[in-house]
């Protein structure tokens, strides 16, 4: 655990005068001094997160290159200070993101990219839903723009159509009272379970695909329903439909708050919702359709 430096943190044993400590052996001991420093200065307990007893559960975000030195280095050293000491249990590890079928790399033009830069050309949410679906949780991805603008398309063509032609549906001035469908409902509910369960399973790409598949049963529901028959033959279940797709969109704005936060703050503010929470919405809803805009523009 020793390297031939003079720089560095000294070993305090005789005989090690010319030796410093390896950084990562010193280094993933930081996690442990870090949260007492910071329990010191905004008075909490550092011992409620690193011993055991706690309910804890402590997730160790690296790239694959680091795993060793989280999932074998520190637990060995947390467990020789023989002190009660809680062991991180969740690894989340990812592999290389790769750029045009490359490494990433700022001295090949063309070949790196500024995130930046980015956020202010392009919409940061669909930016953040693409890496979710698509970016290196398993194995090692490639991105190229041409790949992100036909994700963006696709959230513009599933998830911004529903919100448009269900809040934007001709002729409506108000929202429609009507009785939300039950499967649809039971849909919902179910999408919230298993996202959640998904997202502490680290499974983002899994998590971010249900809630899309949620989305296309919203436009499936939608497209089964005919509402634009159903206005001229049936007010009532035209209702029904037009509130039931309301409803499912009201609670994606709670759904998508974790890869698309700004989207989903937009729903929310539509109908009026000021609190986030994971959980299945009311079925008393409103919305103001004159204020309700496209959510995203096509690439």
């Amino acid at each position: 655990v020793t390297r031939d430096l003079d720089w560095g943190i000294d070993i305090p044993l005789p005989g090690y005068d010319e030796k410093r400590m390896y950084v990562w052996i010193e280094a993933v001991l930081g996690y442990l001094t870090d949260t007492m420093k910071l329990s010191d200065e905004n008075g909490f307990s550092w011992e409620d997160f690193w011993k055991e007893g706690h309910d804890n559960k402590i997730y160790m975000c690296h790239g694959k290159d680091n795993i060793v030195f989280h999932s074998l280095l520190l637990p060995a050293m947390l467990e020789s200070l023989n002190d009660n000491y809680f062991i991180p249990n969740k690894m989340v590890s990812a592999e290389y993101l790769l750029m045009n079928d490359q490494k990433i790399s700022k001295s090949k033009s063309g070949n790196a990219f500024d995130a930046i830069n980015w956020a202010k050309e392009y919409n940061t949410d669909t930016l953040r839903f693409h890496f979710v679906l698509n970016g290196p949780e398993k194995r090692d991805s490639n991105f190229t723009l041409d790949l992100y603008k036909a994700t963006h398309n696709e959230i513009v063509n599933k998830f911004g159509n529903l919100v448009n032609r269900t809040l934007k549906y001709k002729g409506l001035e108000t929202l429609p009272r009507g009785e939300v469908n039950v499967n649809i409902k039971n849909l919902i509910e179910k999408t919230y379970e298993e996202v959640k369960k998904e997202i502490e399973n680290i499974e983002f790409k899994k998590a971010g695909q249900l809630v899309m598949e949620l989305v296309e049963a919203g436009n499936k529901y939608f497209d089964e329903q005919k509402p634009w028959v159903l206005k001229n033959e049936n007010v009532e279940e035209f209702n029904n439909t037009i509130y039931t797709c309301a409803y499912l969109i009201a609670n994606l704005g709670n759904l998508f708050e974790p890869f698309m936060p700004k989207s989903a703050k937009k729903i929310r503010e539509y109908f009026g919702i000021s609190e986030y929470k994971w959980n299945l919405l009311s079925e008393e809803i409103n919305v103001e359709l004159a204020k309700v805009e496209p959510l995203f523009t096509r690439i």
